[in-house]
């Protein structure tokens, strides 16, 4: 369970848990979110903060998604 930011490297935020004042909540190693997430997450500790920065081939893809997320 986590509050998260979703920003494009223009810093253009495209979503966030915060907005909705509600912590997202997930299983992670099993595919539930994106790659960077499970990989990256696994890594911190309780209380941690982190900028994760994903590649397309560890975030949406080469297409993204479009109109919101570029590939």
């Amino acid at each position: 369970e986590m509050h998260y930011r979703g920003k494009l490297t223009d810093g253009t935020e495209f979503d966030s848990s915060h907005k909705r004042n509600k912590t997202f909540q997930f299983k992670l190693g099993v595919g539930q979110v994106i790659k960077g997430w499970d990989e990256g997450v696994s890594q911190l500790e309780v209380g941690d903060k982190a900028t994760l920065v994903c590649s397309s081939d560890y975030a949406y893809g080469p297409n993204g998604i479009p109109g919101v997320i570029p590939g």
